[in-house]
């Protein structure tokens, strides 16, 4: 710039001077023309006249405004040259990428930002296609069709493009995603190229990440008090979020156990609200102060306590247990400010742990009468056996014949016994048979009557229809004699228990008034009573496992959750409607069947039902093998004994031609009775089987016994029954690959 001024200068005092020259000249020769004599005074005169007249008029009306001009124009381009400097360092001072491209895409400004982003010098950019060398891919690798490009937009259409979520590369062939801003250059209404302004977001979540990092520690300098102001807002904010939607429950209190501040789930829990909760001291809500004072002296000892055990009292007086955890509250001198901390409701925790132990119960009085049954029951075959048979053998004028029928009664009395039992522990297996229900409810009304004894009126409104049902008789029974229970439970003074039996029809209104059920009939039973009632609240959980309102040792809980178990088993439906003071009503629908129940009676005389076959027993018991090989003989077969499993093996391999029917105990020595007739028949594959057994379902269910076509004849066995399913199946035609086998209980499920 200065060059060039100064080469303006040179040239204005060569025109200067020129111009004096010739003016002078020409002043000379005027004189000169006018005088005709070149003299020293014409000279002098003309030099006289250029200095006093010309000099100065051209120095004041060409030189002045020139060199003004020229001054002026020299501030124009220092305050240009100024400005694009400027523009120059803020250019390359911007912390964003700068590239400015042409019209046909060529790159003809890069600022160092830029250049430094993508790893290339601005020499190796400018003047390439920025398409091809730094937008050529998309994020995923895949090329980038330049039209797509709002960088290409912006060249063609002079919009302004913003793009987002996509990724420049550098010279190393490595991308970072960038967000970018795409500004055309116009010049004279024409498009000329484009602006793209651009940032690494990379940097910016690192910057994000940093910023989290400082949040983070002034966080915790806030836990410390030594926080700025603004991120003790930020902080308190966070805490209070915390603090109120907590679902324990969050207090804290003065050094005089005086509530300060408490969260909505604590005033829920405890029943408060706000303002009655800051009235309170700590202690008034523990039901044994000394526990509150327990509490105290250990938290003053230790500043802390974790997982204080205390039964504490709602506002309405419910008890909770709850663990408390808190910390005292200290300023810089130690001074004791007051306390804050959680308190847990562990009241179901409690109750499911109780639960538990009553479950583990329950379990041992399972095994107790799974280990029971088994010797009990071979006990009972061989008195119920024998029992009869002496009975035959008598008179029955004989007046031994009462003592026997005693013990056949007791015997009898202790085999419904262990079914109970077997039943209450859910070992029993059982067997749905078509059951007329009023015959079943006068059948059992005279044990409820004793069991709800003599001060509750017993009365029964039974329909004249038919009510016939697919169901096992016991497990109805016992529903029955839950339920009686209850009732009689509920009327501690007397009262009068109803049950009542009608035909319900489900039909497509009934279901979608009621929310239950399948169309179809329903036997319907209604247990009534006219006791104390049930609580609406008591009354939504009385079918869940161990809920009772009996006092600790008196109820275990399960009495309404097996009877709704046996419903639903049943594929029926229970409900109950209940008034406080006014008695309770339970509905029981049970879907009815058209099968006609069949009346078997037991053969007084058993010596009809003989034969002259050979069967084979297998048992382990001696006195039940023994046994079941004088019925047989008595009546007319032929039998060979097993001791064991392998000992039946042996001698089936020897005979197999001479037996006609297999009697084998399911859990034997050795060899299982599965086991044994599984081998048996690839010896004879029609071979006939009747399985026996004194053991619970679960352990016949692991033998593979109750399985389709497969039946058992369940100790204790009567000689009767025994004489007559052995006739059975004898008698019935061979079916390849069945077994069959016999009940004199119930079949389960």
């Amino acid at each position: 710039m200065n060059k060039l001024y100064n080469n303006l200068n040179s040239k204005l005092a060569l025109i200067i001077i020129s111009s004096t020259t010739l003016t002078n000249i020409l002043i000379f020769l005027f004189i000169s023309y006018f005088s005709l004599t070149f003299t020293l005074p014409t000279v002098l005169l003309s030099i006289l006249a250029t200095f006093l007249l010309i000099f100065p008029a051209t120095y004041l009306l060409v030189c002045k405004p020139l060199k003004a001009t020229l001054d002026k124009y020299k501030q124009t381009e220092i305050s240009l040259e100024r400005l694009m400097r400027q523009n120059e360092l803020i250019l390359e001072a911007a912390g964003e990428g700068i590239i400015g491209i042409n019209c046909e895409g060529i790159i003809i400004f890069v600022n160092p930002s830029a250049s430094k982003m993508l790893g290339y010098s601005p020499q190796e950019l400018i003047g390439e296609n920025h398409h091809e060398k730094i937008h050529y891919l998309n994020q995923s690798g895949l090329k980038y069709e330049e039209e797509n490009c709002p960088i290409f937009k912006t060249c063609k259409y002079g919009v302004t493009n913003k793009g987002q979520d996509e990724v420049f590369w550098k010279k190393d062939g490595s991308s970072f995603p960038v967000e970018y801003m795409s500004t055309p250059m116009i010049e004279n209404e024409e498009i000329v190229g484009a602006v793209v302004t651009f940032k690494d977001l990379t940097e910016r979540r690192k910057e994000l990440d940093e910023i989290e990092e400082k949040l983070a520690h002034l966080e915790y300098l806030w836990t410390s008090l030594k926080k700025a102001e603004e991120a003790q807002k930020e902080t308190e904010k966070r805490y209070r979020s915390f603090f109120n939607e907590s679902r324990d429950s969050v207090f804290m209190t003065s050094a005089a156990w005086k509530f300060t501040d408490i969260n909505q789930s604590a005033l829920e829990l405890f029943e408060y609200d706000a303002n009655e909760i800051f009235r309170l001291h700590f202690k008034e809500l523990f039901i044994n102060v000394n526990d509150f004072l327990s509490f105290e002296q250990m938290i003053k000892r230790y500043s802390s306590i974790k997982d204080f055990e205390a039964k504490l009292v709602k506002k309405s007086g419910q008890e909770m247990d709850c663990l408390i955890t808190a910390s005292t509250r200290i300023d810089d001198e130690g001074s004791i400010l007051g306390y804050y901390g959680i308190i847990h409701d562990i009241t179901d925790r409690k109750k499911l742990e109780q639960q538990l132990l009553q479950a583990q119960k329950m379990e041992a009085v399972g095994r107790l009468a799974g280990g029971v049954a088994h010797d009990f029951n071979n006990i009972l075959t061989a008195i119920i056996g024998y029992g009869k048979l002496l009975k035959e053998e008598m008179e029955p004028d004989n007046p031994l014949q009462n003592y026997n029928t005693q013990i056949l009664n007791s015997a009898e009395r202790a085999a419904n016994l262990t079914r109970a039992l077997l039943t209450f522990s859910r070992k029993q297996i059982i067997s749905p048979k078509p059951v007329n229900i009023n015959d079943l409810i006068n059948g059992i009304t005279r044990l409820l009557n004793r069991l709800i004894g003599e001060d509750i009126e017993l009365i029964t409104h039974l329909s004249d229809k038919d009510l016939t049902i697919m169901a096992d008789s016991t497990q109805i029974e016992q529903v029955l004699m839950n339920l009686a229970t209850n009732a009689r439970d509920a009327m501690p003074g007397g009262g009068t228990l109803i049950i009542k039996t009608d035909l319900v029809v489900f039909d497509d209104e009934y279901i979608k008034i009621h929310g239950y059920g399948k169309p179809g009939n329903f036997a319907l039973i209604s247990v009534e009573d006219t006791g104390s009632g049930i609580d609406e609240k008591i009354k939504e959980r009385i079918f869940e496992p161990f809920f009772t309102t009996k006092e600790v040792g008196k109820g275990t809980g399960l009495g309404l959750a097996m009877v709704y178990g046996i419903i639903k088993q049943h594929e029926g439906y229970i409900n109950v409607y209940s008034v406080k003071d006014k008695g309770t009503t339970f509905k029981i629908y049970l879907p009815l069947i058209k099968t006609i129940v069949e009346d078997i009676k037991e053969t007084e005389k058993y010596h009809s039902a003989g034969g002259s076959e050979t069967i084979l027993i297998a048992e382990d018991d001696t006195l039940v093998r023994d046994l079941s090989r004088r019925i047989l003989e008595k009546a007319g077969y032929h039998v060979i004994e097993a001791l064991d499993g392998a000992d039946a093996l042996k001698v089936f391999k020897e005979k197999n031609k001479d037996i006609q029917l297999l009697l084998l105990d399911v859990i034997m020595p050795k060899k299982n009775g599965r086991e044994c007739y599984d081998e048996m028949k690839k010896i004879n594959p029609d071979i006939k089987v009747i399985f026996m057994s004194g053991y619970t379902a679960d352990i016949i269910h692991k033998k593979g016994i109750i399985e389709e076509g497969i039946e058992l004849l369940l100790k204790p066995i009567s000689p009767n029954e025994l004489l007559r399913k052995v006739r059975e199946v004898l008698d019935r035609k061979s079916e390849p690959a069945k077994t069959i086998a016999f009940l004199d209980t119930n079949f389960i499920k």
